[in-house]
C-alpha cells in the first residue's frame, strides 16, 4: 500500500505542474497542449485517487453502481503515471519549435486580414447553419462531411470574436450565434461539442490578453464551478426528459438550482456523478483485470486495423472498424455496453495491446502524433494566418480523444484536414482572404 502512497502523491504533484503550466500560459499559446495534458492527469490520476481514496470497494454508491477502480492501486498506478510522463513527453517534443512570439504574430496577421474579409466569416455561419438544418435528413454517407459544414459556424464566430474593432451588428451575431449553439445542445442534451469547441475558442480569444495569474486562476476555478454544474445539471435534465410527467423544469432552472446546490455539498457522495463521468481510469482498470488473466494481450493486432482504417475510405473497405466504444469495450474489457456510450480510451488499448511497457511506449507515439499534428497546422497558419479561425474545428475531438479511441483521434485530424484541403482549393479566398 504504500507504494500505492508514493504513486499516489507522485500523481498529484504531476497533475498539479500540469495545471500550473495550464493557468501560466493563457495568453500566450493556443492551449491544446495544456489542455489535453491537463485533462489526461485528471481523468487518468486524480479522478482514480478519487476511487481509491472515497469511491472504492466499501463504498455504498460504488458498490450498487460497481464503478470503483479494479485492481489494486499499486498496479493500476504502475502503469498509467509513467504511461501519463511518457504521453507527456511524445505531445510536447515539438512545442518548443512554436515560439510564443510567433503563435502572436500569427494572430496580429489574422486580425489584419479579418478586417479586410469580414463577409467570408458571415458566409461561413451561413453554411454552417444551412447544414445544421439538412442534417438530420442527409443520407449516411454524406453525413460525416455535413458534420463538419456544421462546425463553420464555430470558424465563423471564432473569427468575429477575433476581429479588432466589432460594430454592434458583429456583437449581434455572437450573441446570436452562441444562443442557437446552446439551444441545440439543450435541446439535445449533448454538451460535448460546445464544451470542447468551447475550450479551444477560449484559447484562442485570450490570446494578446494580459492577465495577472490570480485572474487566470479565478477564471479557471470559474470554468471548473460551471462544469460542475452543467454535468448535474446535464444528467438530472436528461431524466427529467425520459419523465415528463415528473417535472416540467426548464434547463436554465435546473442550471441555476444546481449553482445554488454546490454551497451545501458536504460530502463524497454528492460528487458521485461527476467521479462516474470523469474516470476514464475505472475503465483502464476493467481492461486490466482482463487482460492478460483472461485475454492475452494482442500485440497491437487490433490497433493496426484501428489506424489503416482511418486512412481508407469505406468506399473501399465497408466492414472496417467502426469508431464507439461498444466493440472496444467488448474486446478489450469484455463489457457488453449496451446503449451506455463508454470507451476504453487509447490508454486502454495501449495497455490491452501491448502491456505495460508496450503501452507506455505506445503512448509515447500516440502524444507524438498529436503534437507533429499541432505543429504542422501552426507551420501552415504562419504562411496562410487565416487558418487559425478553424483550430475549434480541427481539433476539439483530439481535447477528448483521451476518452474515446485512436481512430477517432486519427480520423478526427486526417478526415477534417482532408476535407478542408479540398475546400480551400475551390475556394482558395476564405484561406487567402482578398488578396
Amino acid at each position: 500500500m504504500q507504494t500505492g502512497n508514493a504513486f499516489i502523491v507522485v500523481s498529484i504533484l504531476i497533475t498539479s505542474f500540469a495545471f500550473f503550466n495550464f493557468v501560466k500560459n493563457i495568453g500566450k499559446t493556443f492551449l491544446i497542449h495544456e489542455v489535453i495534458i491537463f485533462y489526461a492527469c485528471m481523468i487518468y490520476l486524480i479522478f482514480p485517487i478519487i476511487g481509491y481514496t472515497f469511491f472504492n470497494s466499501h463504498n455504498e454508491l460504488a458498490q450498487l453502481w460497481v464503478t470503483y477502480m479494479r485492481v489494486p492501486a499499486s498496479i493500476y498506478f504502475g502503469f498509467a503515471l509513467p504511461a501519463i510522463l511518457s504521453f507527456y513527453g511524445g505531445l510536447y517534443l515539438l512545442k518548443g519549435r512554436t515560439t510564443v512570439s510567433r503563435i502572436k504574430s500569427v494572430v496580429l496577421e489574422s486580425k489584419i486580414k479579418l478586417e479586410k474579409n469580414l463577409k467570408i466569416l458571415y458566409y461561413l455561419i451561413i453554411i454552417g447553419i444551412i447544414s445544421n438544418i439538412l442534417y438530420p435528413f442527409i443520407p449516411s454517407y454524406l453525413q460525416y462531411v455535413f458534420r463538419i459544414l456544421t462546425f463553420f459556424q464555430f470558424a465563423g464566430l471564432v473569427g468575429i470574436i477575433l476581429k479588432s474593432g466589432k460594430s454592434k451588428f458583429d456583437y449581434l451575431t455572437i450573441g446570436l450565434l452562441v444562443f442557437m449553439l446552446l439551444r441545440q445542445a439543450v435541446d439535445s442534451t449533448m454538451f460535448t461539442i460546445i464544451v470542447y469547441m468551447g475550450l479551444t475558442v477560449i484559447g484562442i480569444f485570450l490570446i494578446e490578453l494580459r492577465m495577472k495569474f490570480y485572474k487566470k486562476l479565478a477564471l479557471i476555478i470559474l470554468l471548473l464551478v460551471c462544469g460542475i454544474a452543467l454535468q448535474f445539471t446535464k444528467t438530472n435534465y436528461r431524466a427529467l426528459n425520459r419523465n415528463p410527467g415528473i417535472s416540467n423544469i426548464s434547463f436554465g432552472k435546473l442550471l441555476i438550482l444546481n449553482f445554488s446546490e454546490l454551497k451545501n455539498v458536504k460530502n463524497a457522495n454528492s460528487f458521485f456523478l461527476i467521479y462516474n463521468r470523469g474516470n476514464q481510469g475505472l475503465l483502464l482498470s476493467q481492461v486490466m483485470e482482463y487482460i492478460p488473466s483472461s485475454q492475452s494481450f494482442d500485440q497491437g493486432k487490433r490497433l493496426f486495423l484501428t489506424i489503416l482504417s482511418s486512412f481508407v475510405p469505406r468506399l473501399f473497405w465497408p466492414d472496417k472498424p467502426m469508431a464507439g466504444g461498444k466493440e472496444n469495450m467488448k474486446y478489450y474489457a469484455d463489457r457488453e455496453m449496451g446503449t451506455t456510450s463508454m470507451n476504453v480510451g487509447p490508454f486502454g488499448e495501449a495497455y490491452g495491446s501491448f502491456g505495460v511497457i508496450g503501452g507506455i511506449i505506445y503512448l509515447f507515439f500516440f502524444g507524438l502524433y498529436i503534437g507533429i499534428a499541432i505543429h504542422l497546422f501552426l507551420t501552415v497558419a504562419s504562411k496562410f494566418p487565416l487558418l487559425i479561425i478553424w483550430i475549434p474545428v480541427l481539433f476539439f475531438e483530439l481535447v477528448y480523444s483521451l476518452e474515446t479511441d485512436t481512430l477517432q483521434a486519427i480520423n478526427s485530424v486526417v478526415k477534417t484536414s482532408f476535407f478542408l484541403f479540398i475546400f480551400f482549393k475551390f475556394f482558395p479566398f476564405i484561406l487567402r482572404g482578398k488578396t
